[in-house]
C-alpha cells in the first residue's frame, strides 16, 4: 500500500513469510523547500498485527462486511488490538494471509474496550469486519486506492488533510532504523493515504508497518506533543509518492 527488486528482501516474523518490515522505497527525496505556513500536529503510530489463528470454542471468527464467515477465527484478546491497528496477518498452520478492516459486520466478533477510546469506537472494533488482500496490497490498504506503504502512509482526518496530500515533516527527516539488515534514513515524507475512526482535527498515524521498534521522536502519542509538518507541491515528488502507494490488485 515497488519495483521488484524492493520486495524481493523477505524476512519470518511471528512464523509469517512477508516482505520485510519497511522496503517502502529508498527514501532518497530531494531536500524540502517551502515558505508555507506550518501545519501543527500531533502524531500515533499503527503497524501490521501478527497472530496465529485459533480453534478453540471461544475464538473471535474473523467475518466479512455481509456477515458471513472466512473461515478463519484468531484469539479473542488479540482480535480487537488487531481491529486497532486495521491490518491482521494470520497464520494458519503452513500457510499466511493479510486481511484488512472493511468496514462493518452485522455482529460482534469480540467485546472490546480500550479505555482512552469512547464508547462507539469500542463498539465499531467489536463489530470489525475484514477482507483478504492481493496484488501489491501487501501491507494492506488504505482508502480511496491506496495501498499501506510504511514510513510512507499515515492515517488522518480527511476534513482536515484531504486524501493524497503529500506532507514534509522536518523531524521525520534523518531518522534511521533498520529495515532487515539494510539501513535506512527517511527523507521527512509521507502521503495521506487512510483514515481511522480516532483520527480527528490535527492527529496523524505514521504507519510503521511490521517495524515495532522505537518510533520517531515526533510521535508522541500525545495531544500536546505537536510538531511542524508542510504540505507538499513539488510535482515531481508528490507523482513519485502517489504512483507508488496506489493499490494495484
Amino acid at each position: 500500500m515497488r519495483p521488484l527488486e524492493r520486495y524481493l528482501t523477505f524476512a519470518f516474523i511471528a512464523g509469517i513469510l512477508l516482505p520485510a518490515c519497511v522496503r517502502a522505497d529508498d527514501f532518497n527525496n530531494l531536500p524540502f523547500k517551502t515558505t508555507e505556513k506550518a501545519l501543527r500536529l500531533y502524531a500515533t503510530r499503527y503497524y501490521v498485527h501478527y497472530v496465529e489463528s485459533s480453534t478453540a470454542a471461544d475464538a473471535a471468527p474473523l467475518l466479512r462486511r455481509d456477515g458471513s464467515l472466512i473461515g478463519i477465527s484468531i484469539p479473542k484478546s488479540q482480535f480487537c488490538f488487531g481491529a486497532l491497528q486495521g491490518t491482521i496477518a494470520v497464520h494458519d498452520r503452513t500457510k499466511s494471509a493479510i486481511y484488512n478492516a472493511d468496514g462493518l459486520a452485522p455482529r460482534r466478533s469480540a467485546t472490546c474496550f480500550f479505555a482512552a477510546l469512547c464508547p462507539s469506537v469500542n463498539d465499531a472494533l467489536s463489530l470489525q469486519a475484514w477482507a483478504g488482500v492481493s496484488g501489491n496490497g501487501i501491507f494492506g490498504l488504505g482508502v480511496k486506492g491506496f495501498r499501506l506503504v510504511p514510513f510512507r502512509t499515515v492515517a488522518v482526518d480527511p476534513t482536515k488533510i484531504p486524501i493524497g496530500t503529500v506532507l514534509y515533516i522536518p523531524r521525520l527527516a534523518g531518522f534511521a532504523f533498520d529495515d532487515k539488515g539494510t539501513r535506512r534514513k527517511h527523507d521527512g515524507y509521507v502521503i495521506a493515504g487512510d483514515v481511522g475512526g480516532g483520527i480527528k482535527g490535527n492527529h496523524i498515524d505514521l504507519f510503521t508497518g511490521s517495524y515495532t521498534g522505537a518510533p520517531p521522536a515526533f510521535v508522541t502519542s500525545s495531544p500536546t506533543g505537536v510538531f511542524d509538518a508542510y504540505v507538499v507541491t513539488d510535482a515531481t515528488i508528490v507523482e513519485k509518492l502517489t504512483s507508488d502507494a496506489k493499490y494495484r490488485p
